[in-house]
């Protein structure tokens, strides 16, 4: 589990700490707590690609010492490294809920903000590719 949280949702969530947060208060200014498979899946059904190959866990870190080794033989860049795999495998999910209701925090649902960022990639695409963009 991650969480997934906009950067407009975050920077109102400051500026809503420092105009009404207690003065010692600490506030967890996180998203949507989803799997990161819901990612893709979002993406999945706005564009029609393909998920993502998944490891188990044990396999990926293998894979990670394997690319770490040959890239320290060969002097080409890891595919996976064992620091990606720890990041990939933990829970980086977060409770929000004292934001929410201390500062009145929002937190864009996931499957608003993916189609917001899916959006965002088709006008840079087809401004890059012969300036048919916005």
């Amino acid at each position: 589990m991650w969480s997934y949280a906009w950067i407009e949702d975050v920077a109102r969530g400051h500026v809503a700490a420092l105009e009404l947060g207690r003065a010692g208060g600490r506030y967890c200014l996180g998203g949507e707590n989803a799997a990161q498979m819901r990612v893709f899946e979002l993406v999945r059904a706005l564009t029609g690609r393909a998920l993502p190959r998944r490891l188990p866990a044990w396999l990926a870190k293998s894979v990670g010492a394997f690319e770490e080794l040959r890239a320290s033989v060969t002097g080409r860049p890891p595919l996976l490294t064992a620091g990606t795999v720890e990041v990939l495998t933990r829970d980086w999910s977060m409770d929000s809920s004292v934001a929410v209701r201390e500062l009145g925090y929002s937190i864009t649902p996931l499957e608003v903000g993916i189609a917001r960022v899916v959006a965002q990639a088709k006008e840079i695409g087809m401004t890059q590719e012969g300036g048919r963009g916005a």
